[in-house]
């Protein structure tokens, strides 16, 4: 009961209500919207067995119960009889800024002598008006199995108004393309996961659009690429000693020995490092002299001391 008029009753409504609904659509609570010129409402179960309605009033304000944005009028006021009533409310001009709005619906029973008694109904359901596109900050964790074609990646988005419904993924040659895989949607959800065979030695970039529910739109790609290499690197040629392209046959010193190579590549995905051993024998996993070294791409040298007492 409001405690300042005596003869009026206020009501906040809550999850489930039956009463006062954003929106034209019968029954129908309207969450968000782009339309920020107009607001609109629709209410039902308001009943007085004594006197009947005299009418409805409608406003809207920045928190439940408010007026502030609109204040109270009459939507039928216009209409000549009650049966013409169709209990809904357009309510325009206005010029609205991305914000929550609710809508408060108050009915007046015909009481004749003494002033009619109202009840007013908060709808605590918000009524989002939403003309800003999401955001996308980050797409990460990008990780593709060549075996199962399991791609899978997680991204950082946000709609603070209205939120997400929907994300979508395409798959490029650049990062202004979708030739590898058109647009796929799915339930907003910050991680993805797709089966696809991915073309061979072709950089791909992930892209994901993410689409709020009043269909707003922001588009972003993975600033790496992704490289499906299913074949090994292609062998060049290994020279004995120090000397750059010669393959030195003999050696007097017994205390280091030598080897350069040259002509590795791989078209794919590149030479990652180097690894290099030396052994008795030709079998290249026979390593006795010195173990597997690990050499970086832009080696194309290595020098290994020997211990001779073990020789």
């Amino acid at each position: 009961v409001n405690t300042d008029v005596k003869n009026h009753r206020i009501v906040v409504d809550g999850p489930g209500s039956l009463t006062v609904y954003n929106g034209l659509v019968f029954m129908n609570d309207l969450t968000n919207t782009r339309s920020n010129t107009y607001i609109t409402a629709n209410w039902n179960g308001f009943s007085d067995k004594e006197s009947g309605i005299l009418g409805y009033t409608v406003a809207v304000g920045t928190t439940p119960c408010q007026d502030d944005v609109y204040g109270h009028h009459d939507p039928q006021s216009h209409l000549f009889d009650a049966s013409q009533w169709i209990n809904t409310a357009l309510i325009s001009p206005v010029l609205l800024s991305d914000n929550n709005y609710y809508i408060t619906v108050r009915a007046l029973n015909n009481v004749t002598y003494g002033g009619p008694l109202a009840t007013s109904v908060c709808h605590s359901t918000p009524y989002t008006i939403d003309n800003s596109p999401p955001v996308i900050h980050e797409i990460f964790n990008i990780q593709y199995d060549e075996d199962s074609g399991n791609l899978t990646l997680e991204h950082d988005s946000e709609d603070p108004q209205s939120g997400l419904a929907y994300v979508e993924l395409c798959l490029g040659h650049s990062q202004q393309d979708c030739l590898e895989m058109d647009w796929v949607r799915f339930a907003y959800s910050p991680k993805i996961n797709y089966t696809i065979q991915l073309t061979n030695g072709i950089p791909i970039y992930v892209k994901v659009k993410v689409i709020s529910t009043v269909d707003l739109r922001a588009i972003k790609s993975s600033d790496d690429y992704i490289i499906v290499d299913r074949t090994a690197p292609v062998a060049g040629q290994v020279y004995d000693g120090s000397v750059a392209g010669v393959d030195q046959v003999f050696t007097n010193v017994q205390n280091k020995i030598c080897a350069n190579w040259a002509n590795f590549i791989d078209a794919e995905s590149g030479i990652s490092h180097y690894l290099v051993s030396v052994g008795t024998s030709y079998d290249r996993d026979v390593t006795d002299i010195v173990n597997l070294t690990r050499y970086e791409a832009t080696d194309t040298r290595a020098c290994f001391d020997l211990d001779t007492d073990k020789m």
